[in-house]
């Protein structure tokens, strides 16, 4: 199972001429030319790999991410918001469905 950095990592290898060694967690996303329109590129690809939705609200979350770290980071807190979120399974809703009202 991999983590959400070696993701990033990955999606950033095979977008960008990196090497691995180049793009630890405190790697600064501007020394690696990737820029607030690359950093948009990378998070579609997050959405596709991981199964998750970044807000089309998050212009502003990009420029607070300078290290790939940090996007790391975002990415982790977009995925614990979205866990708890999820809509009810369909055992649950049949569960509901068949509970019989009691009498008052």
């Amino acid at each position: 199972m991999s983590t959400t950095l070696q993701a990033i990592q990955e999606i950033l290898i095979a977008n960008f001429p990196l090497k691995i060694e180049a793009i630890g967690a405190d790697a600064q996303l501007d020394q690696l030319d990737i820029d607030s329109l690359s950093i948009v590129e990378v998070l579609f690809e997050v959405e596709e790999k991981l199964g998750i939705t970044v807000p089309s609200d998050s212009g502003a979350m990009r420029n607070t991410l300078k290290t790939v770290g940090d996007l790391a980071s975002y990415v982790d807190t977009l995925i614990a918001a979205q866990s708890t979120a999820l809509p009810p399974s369909a055992d649950d809703t049949a569960a509901v469905a068949t509970k019989t009202p009691t009498a008052t």
